[in-house]
């Protein structure tokens, strides 16, 4: 069921931030790797958190189509290395960050899908204002094109990649991997370790939908359009279950594109590289 206007746009209020406020950047020496330039960098956000990122961009001197990159649960930041190669020579740049309670930024070993759900929400809307913030360092480089920035955001960064390619408008063209929404039907159904663990405690699924309500990405990912978004998906998923994919990718508008793999959670790399480079290229680069 389609929320009301005006509760979503509630919602949406959490997303809000001062964009004129002052972007505090540090940013330590670029290393050179082959065909790119890797450069450890750490802004600041909303509620005084400082976010540590990794920024990949192409030898020469652009401009170039970028990425926010989102990675998925228990990943970080460093996951950009291993695309960077491939992404460089094809003439992509790329902020990786880490979300709230991945690498860097977890000290005291916290969960994002914890049995706390407003502990959990808070930590998603952290992390997709953190996203809107990577995208504002990437109009900062005159090396970068401001025109030609997009999203791709795999498993935990599909889901919260669909809220901020839904909330930011400045990203053109979104990829979402392994992506879904409906937090009770996640869940009640997934077979991650965190998901089994919720139903063992016995928590309110119930409930935790509500308070969970302004970071469904059922909720919003229909404001993606008219910009464009490509979907890969696999067929036997129990992680992100292939029902909250479908769900997804039901209640997105035009322009979109989805591709089912015979798969689960890992879709098989050999085809949907080739194919998200190639989408990205039409629906990116030379847009």
């Amino acid at each position: 069921m389609a929320l009301e206007k005006k509760v979503r746009d509630a919602y949406l209020e959490f997303y809000q931030y001062d964009a004129d406020f002052p972007f505090e950047l540090e940013t330590s020496p670029a290393e050179e790797r082959g065909n790119f330039l890797l450069q450890p960098v750490r802004f600041e956000s909303v509620h005084d958190e400082y976010v540590p990122g990794l920024y990949a961009r192409p030898t020469g001197d652009g401009p170039f189509p970028a990425l926010v990159f989102l990675h998925g649960r228990g990943g970080k930041k460093e996951d950009i290395e291993d695309l960077a190669p491939l992404l460089a020579g094809n003439g992509y740049a790329g902020i990786a960050i880490d979300c709230q309670y991945h690498g860097d930024r977890n000290p005291k070993d916290k969960n994002i899908y914890s049995e706390f759900p407003y502990s959990d929400r808070d930590a998603m809307i952290q992390t997709v204002v953190d996203g809107r913030r990577a995208v504002d360092f990437l109009q900062s480089r005159e090396e970068i094109d401001p025109e030609r920035i997009g999203l791709l955001g795999g498993s935990m960064g599909g889901i919260l990649g669909t809220l901020l390619a839904a909330v930011e408008e400045r990203l053109l063209a979104s990829v979402l991997l392994v992506a879904g929404g409906n937090w009770k039907l996640l869940a009640s159904k997934s077979q991650h370790g965190d998901g089994i663990r919720l139903r063992e405690k016995g928590v309110d699924l119930d409930r935790m939908a509500e308070i969970m309500a302004p970071v469904d990405p059922i909720n919003f990912v229909d404001l993606i359009s008219p910009r464009k978004v490509l979907f890969q998906l696999g067929k036997k998923d129990q992680i992100v279950p292939a029902e909250t994919g479908r769900l997804l990718v039901e209640a997105a508008k035009e322009p979109k594109e989805v591709d089912w793999y015979d798969s689960g959670h890992g879709v098989p790399l050999d085809k949907a590289g080739p194919r998200i480079l190639s989408w990205l290229d039409e629906n990116l680069k030379n847009a």
